[in-house]
């Protein structure tokens, strides 16, 4: 089914970041807690990927995001 073959797809890419390595979580990368509400509110400069969006993100909302992330 199609739900099958997607969920075997992300399976794959999931293990492929594994053996390879990427990290997954932003503080593996090196991030701190306290940048997530700069980069939220840098976000919103990025006015291509803001009108572009379905759904407009709040300042909270993309904070959550990163938070999630982080």
């Amino acid at each position: 089914s199609p739900q099958e073959a997607a969920n075997a797809g992300i399976e794959a890419v999931i293990q492929l970041r594994h053996r390879i390595g990427i990290r997954h979580q932003l503080r593996e990368m090196g991030a701190s807690e306290d940048q997530l509400s700069d980069w939220a509110e840098k976000s919103f400069a990025i006015t291509r990927l803001m009108t572009l969006n379905p759904r407009k993100p709040s300042f909270e909302g993309l904070k959550g995001i990163l938070a999630e992330a982080f």
